[in-house]
């Protein structure tokens, strides 16, 4: 009976410590570390082309940057999207720099 006892005991104190060691951590850590269903996704898939039977282009944007990603039955391409003016890139995202929604740099 005295174990059932301590039983009883024992878990509201433990729920009011757990609770409590979440404050302080949060408190402590701040708004830095946002949940996932609050931050933005790091990755992004923009567009989807099929090339061939056997090979599709995928334009996504990792971290804010886009990527072009080319998958064969052979080898899978990653490549970095420059937007650098002198490439000539830039015309084709848009005077923002925003990757455009539809189709490998603006085409359709």
């Amino acid at each position: 009976m005295d174990a059932l006892w301590r039983l009883v005991w024992a878990l509201p104190v433990e729920l009011v410590t757990g609770v409590a060691a979440m404050l302080v951590l949060r408190r402590v850590l701040g708004r830095h570390h946002s949940s996932p269903a609050t931050r933005e996704p790091r990755l992004r898939a923009i567009e989807t082309l099929a090339v061939s039977d056997e090979t599709r282009a995928y334009l996504v944007e990792i971290d804010r940057r886009p990527m072009l990603v080319i998958e064969s039955t052979r080898q899978v391409t990653l490549q970095e999207v420059p937007l650098h003016a002198s490439t000539g890139a830039r015309q084709h995202l848009g005077s923002s720099g925003q990757v455009p929604r539809r189709g490998f740099g603006g085409m359709r």
